[in-house]
This record gives C-alpha cells, structure tokens and sequence, in this order.
C-alpha cells in the first residue's frame, strides 16, 4: 500500500534537505506516530476497521520484531531536522520480485521530492538484491499519477478490492 504523495501537477522543488536511512532502536516510536499520523488522515477512503488493522503492525512491540530480525526487507525513513517524515517499507523480495508495502510522507511535507527519493532508494535498494521487477498498489488515482510520473506503469485496477476501496496496481522493470 502506498499513497501521499504530490499530485501529478504539484510543482517539484529541490526538496527539504533530508536524510534516508533506517530508524535507530530509540527513534521507533517515532517511527509509529508518524505512521499513525499519516494513517489517520490521509486515507478517508478506508472504513475505522482497517484503519486499526494497519496500525497494529505498526506498533512498537511489532516495530522492535523488525528492527531486531535482518532481513531482505525494505525499511527506510526520511529524516528532516531529527524527525522523520516519510517512510517506505516493503516486503523481501519473492523470485525476482518486490513489493513496496507502504511508502508515505508527512501531508505538509509533500511536494518536496520526499517521495521521489523514497521510491529511487527502494528501487536501488532491490536491485542490488538482483530483483527484475518493483510493484505496488494504491488506493487513489492521485497517488498513481505520482508512480506514473516517477516511471511506473499502470498495470491494473481493482474495484472493491481491499476493505471494499478501489485500487490500482503499478510495476517497474528493475
């Protein structure tokens, strides 16, 4: 699941000067609220129920299970002046090809290229574990227009898919 990121037609600025690296153990529960956050209010689209769903995984006893087991995960954060405002994560990869889960930024921190690096990190992240193929999916045409202007293609849509809300599915070759 990806969304929250700048419309197709929202101008690119050089970005806020951010750093991309993983969370230290002290800063997870950052890393929780920020997922909370943007859960929260950035997707009306999904029912109470799912909404609570995803935030569990995103606790801090399911937060330390990541943290402490190594994995071919994809886990990355983007720092701005110590706090972290956005995120991607994404699954091990499976016979080539990798899935990004979740890749999101701070609504006010849209329109900065957070997204942008977050998706090229994840797509250089994958490639050099050999992967052949990047995939996703979102549940709004606004967050497909930023795949596709950031080189995806659209490879599909769902209706009532997930929690009944409607999604597109995108891939780039790696």
């Amino acid at each position: 699941m990806s969304i929250n990121m700048p419309t197709a037609s929202s101008p690119k600025t050089n970005g806020l000067n951010t750093t991309l690296r993983h969370a230290e153990k002290i800063e997870l529960p950052l890393i929780s609220k920020l997922f909370s956050e943007i859960i929260e209010s950035s997707f009306p689209m999904f029912p109470d129920h799912a909404i609570k769903k995803y935030k569990e995984s995103w606790t801090m006893e399911h937060l330390l299970v990541k943290h402490n087991t190594p994995s071919h995960a994809l886990f990355c954060c983007a720092w701005h002046e110590g706090a972290p405002v956005g995120l991607v994560s994404g699954t091990q990869p499976e016979l080539g090809v990798a899935t990004i889960i979740w890749l999101l930024v701070k609504p006010d921190c849209q329109g900065q290229a957070i997204g942008s690096k977050l998706l090229e990190h994840a797509r250089q992240f994958y490639q050099a574990q050999k992967c052949h193929k990047l995939k996703l999916t979102v549940p709004s045409q606004r967050a497909c227009r930023f795949y596709v202007n950031n080189g995806m293609t659209q490879e599909g849509f769902h209706p009532s898919h997930w929690s009944k809300v409607d999604f597109w599915s995108l891939a780039c070759p790696l």
